[in-house]
């Protein structure tokens, strides 16, 4: 190949079978507003920043108890062999998360995937005895919808010379499929780009974009 492939993708709802993060503060966090705060944020009031941290103010439990609930959920089946395939054929992998790292790490660890085989880009949460402590270290400061800046990794492999392969489902993705070179997308995401006349090639699964993109790129 003479172009350079990096291959981007969300992970609640795309690696993960159902967004953990969702799940998360269904089991962990107790606060009066909820349906409020996700009125405000789906209508831009706040961004996801300052969505998370009203949220994580009323998290009840231990990091323990967080971690253990989070590896009774499970990734695409197709995903660990996905990593192989990008590494055999030279293409650069990433996740692009506006979740969070703990939850990440501890399902990659489930199914034996080193964080160190993949480039990830998410936000933190430190546990304290009394409090969640939230880092968002790849927020664009110009703009506060998303906690994680999935269009500015975007930019940063770009710049550096990559064809972009984007791989979603939800809200914070479409900030990268309305410019990706390749998109794939299901849910949610597929509506969009259907809505918003975005090329984009419909998946199930890992399997599906691993068979698509070595008929694409003539990979082996």
């Amino acid at each position: 190949m003479d172009k350079k492939y990096a291959v981007l993708t969300d992970f609640d709802g795309t690696i993960s079978t159902l967004d953990i993060g969702d799940q998360v503060i269904q089991e962990f966090i107790r606060v009066d507003n909820g349906k409020q705060l996700e009125s405000d944020f789906r209508n831009k009031v706040i961004g996801s920043a300052e969505l998370y941290r009203r949220l994580y103010a009323g998290f009840h439990g231990t990091e323990q108890d967080v971690v253990e609930f989070v590896k009774g959920f499970y990734l695409d089946p197709y995903f660990k062999q996905f990593i192989g395939f990008c590494q055999q054929n030279n293409l650069e992998l990433a996740v692009l998360s506006d979740g969070f790292q703990y939850y990440i790490k501890a399902l990659f660890e489930k199914y034996g995937i080193n964080m160190s085989d993949v480039t990830v880009y998410c936000n933190r949460a430190h546990f304290n005895a009394d409090k969640v402590v939230l880092e968002f270290p790849y927020q664009n400061p110009y703009c506060d919808i998303c906690a994680n800046c999935k269009a500015g990794a975007y930019i940063k492999y770009k710049d550096i010379g990559y064809d972009v392969i984007f791989i979603g489902d939800g809200f914070s993705d479409r900030y990268v499929a309305e410019k990706a070179d390749i998109v794939f997308a299901k849910s949610h995401l597929a509506q969009y780009c259907e809505n918003n006349s975005i090329a984009y090639i419909p998946f199930g699964d890992f399997n599906d974009v691993k068979n698509a993109l070595s008929m694409m790129l003539s990979l082996s």
